[in-house]
């Protein structure tokens, strides 16, 4: 049984530009222009709804002593989590690190004072810069690990390119795809399909959760008053 269907962005573009009424026999190079331009925009609308699981990756960056801020990939939207790996006489630990607020980050008064990190100041520019406090000592080895939210890769459609949205995501995708192309091409079906797209990627970001059990205990001591 194949379970490797995964169709290029031309077929998924010349399906979109069907339900704008545009048949294939009629798809110029001025359609497919706009399918990897509308493509692209979804792919924007998408980012700002993150994190979507597929996006989030795990990397590390080595710690230098009195380095306080460093300066994440170009294509990096969002840091998650991150923890350190401290490493002392041989023997290595992880432990969680938290995130701060600008203004909390601006509140510290030695910013280059020098011990184990604890906290982090993400600043969503473009690349993101990550301030860490204090900052890194020398007395072990630090590296930082960070869960972070990724862009897609960019629409193209030379060599019949494929996406790299999971299988999960194609549906809404190409939903997606007709609305945004229907303001072009189909005003007057642009609500209908925008419709259908809007429920389509509400049914994806529903299950776009990792499901964690979650333990609810009750305090049950008794309080007394002496």
């Amino acid at each position: 049984m194949a379970t490797s269907w995964n169709p290029d962005l031309g077929s998924i573009g010349a399906f979109a530009l069907g339900r704008c009424g545009v048949r294939r026999p009629e798809i110029t190079v001025g359609h497919l222009a706009d399918v990897a331009m509308a493509a692209n925009l979804v792919n924007v609308d998408w980012s700002g709804d993150e994190p979507q699981l597929w996006q989030v990756v795990l990397a590390s960056v080595p710690l230098v002593q009195g380095t306080t801020a460093y300066t994440l990939p170009a294509n990096l939207l969002l840091v998650l989590d991150c923890y350190l790996t401290v490493t002392y006489q041989g023997t290595s630990t992880d432990r969680i690190i938290y995130p701060v607020a600008r203004s909390e980050y601006a509140s510290y008064p030695n910013k280059a004072e020098q011990a184990p990190p604890t906290v982090y100041w993400a600043d969503r520019t473009e690349p993101v810069v990550l301030s860490l406090y204090p900052t890194p000592d020398g007395n072990a080895s630090y590296v930082l690990h960070y869960y972070g939210v990724y862009r897609d890769d960019d629409a193209a459609l030379s060599g019949a390119a494929q996406t790299t949205l999971p299988y999960r995501s194609l549906s809404a995708f190409v939903d997606a795809l007709a609305a945004k192309l229907a303001l072009t091409y189909a005003p007057d079906k642009f609500a209908a399909l925008e419709a259908v797209a809007m429920k389509s990627y509400g049914r994806l970001n529903a299950q776009e959760n990792e499901n964690p059990v979650l333990y609810v205990t009750p305090g049950l001591q008794r309080y007394t008053r002496m």
